[in-house]
């Protein structure tokens, strides 16, 4: 039983250096013992002490089965943990290994995550949404554009479970140019933070590539990894450090220059607003200097492309706004942000550019004004009656103004939607006839907020429990 557990252990390298060592010494004092006269040597014969005078002999008493052993494990040990570090870097064999598996998983079931009853409205797609898809698809010269710091070209992500594959992220394809916000909306469960998660390769892409700074980020990760900074959903800090090392340690790992990492962290410190809790431990931070510190961290070296997932979350309304201008400071040197809010007036403030994300896909993509224009419900008018009669003024409101309707009436004021068709200068022209008619105390008109449209496209998001 002893000779084959010798054997099995075998395989171990640090079995085979200790018993190495061991029968070095033992078999050297065995030779020593029964070499020395020829007394010794009969009475060896006749314990059967078995010893070898050649040390690197294979039989008992020699070290060479242990050395076979060991010159065959470190180099295939090398080897396996050579492979190991690049696929944590590539993942080329885990994305094979994935699609594999997920190949023999459909065909033993075909079963998929779909909501019936929305199954149509979601397979509909937004004109500008697919514009934008053929554009990325079709022009070659994309990639050459020193413009774009970040082309996406139909991302997907699926992910397979017990019920079959969902779809997480569906042929997402967008531009981040130098200098501009792009505003990554919707509800949770939406694809947003899957598709960040894709993009600093956190997730495995199942479909589709990226770009970043014109890096294939699936097949040169590292260097993508250069080219962005990034301010993830949930702050993912070593507590027991200060802010100043916490920003030093990510100063280093980016490559900052020795002599210039201290003049960095005041800068970033200062830009944050956090440099009077710089020497202060982060354990001791509330949630909100915690968010600050996430995105000075995703400043450090400043990047060509910043990716910002929520990164108001938890500020007071003054902090937010110092954040904005901080984030919007950066556009103005040439940085793209890729945003992610549920703020729809931090989207305002910012973004240049929108897009809303339901079920992994888009529902639409454009600047807002475009998006109000196109997706908006219609203007909305707000009379104030003044010492006029509610009931009157509304009547003969409805009756000038064409497409109008009531949307609210209460003490005083009456609410009113008009349709898309209705032109704003025919709103205004009528109530200003209606002032000169009625002692109204005046009126407001409000186009389509982006809550609205927000509201209105994402009402067929599925749950997200899967």
């Amino acid at each position: 039983m002893g000779e084959v557990l010798n054997d099995v252990f075998c395989i171990f390298p640090q079995f085979n250096f200790a018993m190495g060592l061991f029968d070095i010494y033992y078999n050297a004092n065995i030779v020593k013992g029964c070499t020395s006269s020829k007394l010794a040597e009969l009475a060896c014969k006749a314990q059967n002490v078995t010893y070898s005078i050649d040390p690197w002999a294979v039989a008992d008493g020699g070290i060479g089965r242990y050395t076979i052993s060991l010159a065959i494990e470190i180099p295939a040990l090398f080897a396996l943990l050579y492979l190991v570090e690049w696929e944590s870097t590539t993942k080329r064999i885990r994305s094979t290994f994935k699609k594999c598996l997920k190949t023999i998983k459909c065909k033993k079931n075909k079963k998929q995550i779909d909501n019936k009853n929305d199954e149509e409205t979601d397979d509909i797609e937004d004109d500008d949404v697919a514009a934008m898809t053929k554009s990325i698809t079709m022009d070659e010269g994309l990639h050459k554009d020193d413009i774009n710091a970040l082309i996406v070209d139909g991302l997907k992500k699926d992910y397979i479970g017990e019920n079959g594959i969902f779809h997480a992220v569906k042929s997402v394809s967008f531009t981040t140019k130098r200098g501009e916000c792009f505003g990554l909306l919707g509800p949770n469960g939406a694809g947003k933070t899957t598709t960040f998660k894709m993009l600093t390769g956190e997730h495995d892409i199942t479909a589709g590539n990226a770009f970043i700074d014109h890096i294939d980020i699936s097949t040169d990760r590292l260097t993508a990894l250069r080219r962005f900074g990034y301010c993830p959903q949930f702050d993912a800090l070593l507590e027991q450090l200060t802010g100043k090392e916490t920003l030093r340690m990510y100063s280093r790992l980016r490559g900052v220059p020795e002599e210039k990492i201290e003049g960095l962290i005041i800068q970033i410190l200062k830009l944050v607003g956090i440099e009077i809790h710089a020497e202060k431990q982060v354990r001791g931070y509330s949630g909100g200097t915690k968010r600050k510190l996430s995105v000075g961290i995703a400043l450090v070296g400043f990047p060509p492309l910043l990716l910002m997932d929520e990164p108001s979350c938890g500020l007071d309304p003054g902090a937010r706004r110092k954040l904005w201008n901080v984030i919007s400071g950066a556009q103005k040197v040439g940085a793209a942000v890729l945003l992610t809010s549920h703020s729809m007036e931090e989207c305002a403030a910012l973004c240049n550019k929108l897009a809303i994300m339901v079920n992994g896909k888009f529902k639409c993509i454009g600047g807002q004004q475009h998006l109000k224009s196109k997706f908006g419900e219609g203007a909305e008018v707000e009379i104030q009656a003044g010492s006029g009669d509610v009931n009157e003024i509304s009547s003969n409101a409805l009756q000038r103004i064409p497409g109008l309707t009531v949307k609210d009436k209460f003490q005083g004021a009456v609410k009113f939607v008009a349709s898309r068709d209705t032109k704003l200068a025919d709103i205004f022209e009528q109530l200003e006839s209606l002032k000169m008619d009625f002692p109204i105390g005046g009126y407001t008109v409000n186009q389509a907020t982006l809550e609205q449209i927000f509201l209105a496209l994402t009402k067929y998001q599925k749950s997200s429990d899967h």
